[in-house]
Order: structure tokens, then sequence, then C-alpha cells
């Protein structure tokens, strides 16, 4: 990461440039980002132009250039399938099938409540499974859904990825935790 000053008769003009850089080979290396992306595509609940997010949404993936994106409180899974068209057609998404209040896609709640999803390049990432990590680990007798963080499991995308020659299993884990500061959130 760098910054560029423009210099004309050694004065520094007021244009700076910031500049990141690898001299690492892509094939040879792996970028992973995660994003809570606010609501996505629910305008009642992110207070904002969903169609204007959505543009800046693929404006920020483009140029973040990942391999893997982990993303969290997605609420309308058509509106990211077509960011993940518009990457290109190497890139592919899996959705977690529970949300926020809701424990699978069944549920009413399921709709508008936050998902998780991954957005991944298959010229290095081969999906195997995707599931909910403690959903179904939860003690007799109880909800499910104070099991963790409210219901918001973390979702589990276990994948074989490869980087040149060399392949292997890699489990990649979303976590949408809850973070707010009242003690209920706490408990």
């Amino acid at each position: 990461r760098g910054r560029v000053n423009f210099n004309y008769d050694n004065q520094t003009q007021g244009t700076n440039i910031l500049l990141v850089g690898s001299s690492i080979d892509s094939s040879k290396s792996f970028k992973m980002a995660s994003w809570n992306m606010r609501w996505f595509g629910y305008p009642a609940m992110c207070s904002c132009d969903t169609a204007l997010a959505k543009q800046q949404a693929f404006q920020v993936l483009k140029h973040l250039d990942a391999d893997i994106y982990a993303l969290e409180e997605v609420v309308e899974i058509s509106q990211i399938r077509d960011l993940c068209a518009q990457l290109g057609p190497t890139y592919q998404c899996v959705f977690s099938n529970f949300a926020s209040f809701a424990n699978d896609s069944n549920d009413s709640q399921f709709g508008t409540a936050q998902k998780l999803g991954f957005i991944y390049n298959t010229q290095k990432i081969n999906l195997l499974q995707s599931f909910g990590l403690l959903k179904s680990t939860y003690p007799a007798n109880s909800n499910p859904y104070y099991c963790f963080s409210s219901g918001r499991f973390p979702f589990v995308m276990k994948a074989s990825v490869q980087l040149g020659q060399v392949i292997d299993t890699v489990v990649f884990v979303g976590i949408h935790a809850k973070a707010s500061s009242t003690l209920s959130d706490y408990q």
C-alpha cells in the first residue's frame, strides 16, 4: 500500500493517489473478504436505495477481486445472485438455508431475514458441502434459536481449494454474531 504525490516546480500538487499492489502471482495466492452488507436488498430495514446499494456492492466486490467473499446480513438472495453473475462465469454463490429469526427456509420470516452466504471463484474453489454450524447440536428441549447468537448460526462452506498444483480441503466459516450493547444481547 502506498501513496503517490505529484510535484510540479517543487510544489506538491493537491491530488494524492492511493495504490495497492502485490508482486505475488494471483494464481499462487488466495484472497478472502468478509462483509456485513447491512440488510442488503431490504429497503425497509437498510433505509437505503437498494438499486444504488447493489451498484456500489458490485464495485466493491469487483475491486476487492477476492477468491471468496463471506457475506452477512443478506436479505435478497436474488440480488446477490445477480452480483455474482456480474462478476463473471467463474463465480458462484451459496447461501444458508436458515437466517436470523428463521431456523429454516420454510419459516414464514425467512424471506425478510438476514442470511449468510459465500461468493467464490470456481477457478480455485470447488464447493463440497455447506451447513449451519451448531444448528443441529443444541441441547434436548431447547430452542435452537438460543444456541448461538440469536439464531445466527455460523455458516460453513467446506471446499476443495487449488493453488497452482496444490489442492487441499479448506473449511470456511462465516460468522454473524450478535454485537449490540445491552445486557440481553450478551445473554
